[in-house]
């Protein structure tokens, strides 16, 4: 209780830290007490303590009697009668004025006092609300997330004026102490899921939460598979209409990421720009975004399928050229082929991990120039290369990156499985591919929902997007089948 003894422990559990300020003052006229204000500068807006609580406490205090100062009740009676320009809460224990101080809160300790006060005058860095780079659309909203968390849920509430939108929130991360809240609309989010979301995250033990991409594993139904079972989203636009769709989001305080399922394999083909403009030119677009994932995934394994072991399937003029053009190439078609998709794997990657501008100049001209190297030295045939960048450009046509990411890990094993198998092989893996998508969930929704179980309703805005006057009734997109619960 001797307030120098506190202050001292508190010093010696952060080892003295230079930025861990303490400001000693009295208060009161008849029986002076004295003060300590503990807070860390940069977590803190240390400029607002004199207005917010040095001149209530030092100068308002003077009516406090003799026995009202030395009442056992003064910590409550500071907190609700002079303290009343930020929000406060009492703390007991070491660990919870520990806590409170890395949370940027200023601690506030009277002699004789066993409790505390938290005062929160947290120091928020806001960055400026702007469009995220990998989401960006022709028209609509520009409004993104932002690192801080209360800001994002303001964001989501001013799009969803409801009293039936719910924020949970939970403390996750055993140094970080991070904050995440589960964010959902109570009506339209199935029950069943909701209570799943929060089990999960109840269950969740890790030292430090950064994002919610570290809370995925932990999440997933099927962490081993390549499919993503969760989304992800920086825009305020796409989170609210998940949100309106059924679906539970997740924030993490420090991150301009969302996570939010349940999630179908369709869903990810669609984008905001599909709302914002007329529905045959959405449809089109949705269209194309399957076409890509096509092509990405099956076309160098159907090329060295026909071009191996049937032949026959090419017209006559087309085979002569693909023929010349490998007659003096060493490498058989399927080391051809790896060998180029090896090579584009590492210009990508190289341009992600490069400052920008390189890293733009990198991704055209290395292809091109790599490309045509290979071609003139003999190391690949010509049609090689048109096989592999129709690939890369099947590849940018998909909306979403995890969706991406999938397709160029099982883009290879479908390569060897065609080279051993010819398009017995392909057809085998494509059977598996299928039947492992149609066992996954999202939160226990089925991930291949509505092509499997068929739901010819929900097909209106998942393989087309029709007209908003098709949609009359309200609707839930996402949910749980009644005869079954999630995993």
């Amino acid at each position: 209780m001797d307030i120098e003894q506190n202050v001292h422990q508190i010093r010696a559990e952060f080892g003295d830290p230079k930025d861990l300020k303490v400001r000693f003052f009295t208060f009161g006229s008849a029986r002076p007490r004295t003060g300590a204000l503990l807070y860390f500068l940069d977590l803190t807006e240390d400029g607002a303590i004199p207005e917010t609580i040095l001149r209530p406490l030092m100068i308002e205090t003077w009516k406090l009697s003799d026995a009202q100062i030395l009442a056992p009740d003064l910590i409550s009676k500071l907190q609700n009668e002079f303290l009343l320009g930020a929000e406060t809460e009492t703390v007991s224990g070491f660990n919870q004025a520990v806590q409170a101080l890395l949370g940027g809160r200023v601690i506030l300790l009277v002699d004789g006092h066993a409790s505390a006060i938290a005062i929160n005058l947290r120091q928020e860095h806001r960055r400026e609300i702007q469009e995220p780079d990998v989401e960006m659309v022709i028209t609509g909203p520009r409004e993104g997330f932002v690192e801080t968390i209360s800001r994002n849920i303001g964001l989501i509430r001013r799009r969803i004026a409801t009293p039936s939108l719910r924020v949970q929130e939970f403390q996750l991360g055993e140094k970080s102490q991070t904050r995440v809240t589960l964010i959902y609309i109570a009506g339209l989010a199935d029950d069943r899921i909701v209570s799943e979301a929060i089990s999960r995250l109840n269950k969740i033990q890790v030292e430090a939460v950064f994002d919610p991409g570290q809370l995925e594993d932990f999440l997933e139904d099927a962490p081993w598979s390549p499919f993503p079972t969760w989304g992800t989203t920086e825009r305020v636009d796409v989170c609210a209409a998940q949100l309106l769709e059924g679906c539970v989001a997740i924030l993490t305080d420090g991150s301009p990421v969302c996570l939010f399922a349940p999630v179908t394999f369709l869903s990810f083909f669609q984008t905001p720009d599909d709302y914002y403009m007329r529905y045959p030119a959405a449809t089109l677009a949705r269209w194309l975004r399957l076409s890509g994932i096509s092509i990405s995934l099956v076309f160098p394994s159907l090329y060295l399928a026909i071009v191996n072991f049937h032949p026959e399937l090419i017209p006559f003029a087309l085979l002569v050229t693909i023929a010349a053009a490998k007659e003096r190439i060493p490498f058989p078609l399927v080391v051809e082929i790896l060998l180029m998709e090896a090579v584009f794997e590492m210009l990508r990657e190289a341009g992600l991990r490069m400052p920008r501008p390189i890293g733009q100049a990198l991704t055209i001209v290395g292809p091109l120039v790599i490309g045509q190297a290979a071609v003139q030295a003999g190391l690949v045939a010509a049609p090689v290369i048109v096989v592999v960048a129709t690939t890369a450009i099947g590849t940018f046509l998909i909306a979403r990156e995890k969706v991406t990411q999938a397709t160029r890990i099982l883009r290879f094993p479908l390569l060897i499985l065609t080279a051993l198998f010819g398009m017995f092989g392909l057809i085998l893996g494509m059977i598996a591919l299928l039947t492992h998508q149609v066992s996954l969930r999202s939160l226990g929704v089925p991930y291949m929902y509505p092509l499997a179980p068929l739901d010819l309703k929900a097909l209106r805005d998942v393989l087309i997007r029709s007209p908003k006057w098709d949609f009359q009734s309200r609707r839930v997109a996402v949910h749980l089948p009644e005869d079954e619960g999630s995993d």
